[in-house]
């Protein structure tokens, strides 16, 4: 079940990737922004913070670069399948206990 985590830690990591990407070709394809040329940096597709914005603390940085968002740890690719694989896991594990 450890190794199911960790896939889908890796798979939603991956998932959230490829959406940056996407919404870097996107603002690129539109020039809706100001994109550096040749760019391969996704967060340069963002929209700048206002100056009056609040500054995010260090740990809350930290956790947004590497914890995907809800939507992602729910999306149709991750969620129905990896729940499926710990609920089976859990099943063999206390069919073998008993």
């Amino acid at each position: 079940m450890v190794a199911v985590v960790l896939f889908a830690y890796l798979d939603a990591n991956y998932l959230r990737s490829e959406k940056q990407f996407r919404r870097l070709y996107n603002t690129v394809a539109r020039s809706s922004g100001k994109i550096p040329l040749f760019t391969p940096d996704p967060v340069d597709a963002d929209e700048p913070l206002p100056d009056d914005a609040p500054a995010l603390s260090n740990w809350r940085a930290a956790i947004r670069q590497y914890v995907p968002e809800r939507s992602i740890w729910t999306s149709w690719s991750i969620a129905p399948f990896c729940i499926a694989l710990i609920l089976l896991g859990t099943g063999v594990f206390v069919v073998s206990a008993i």
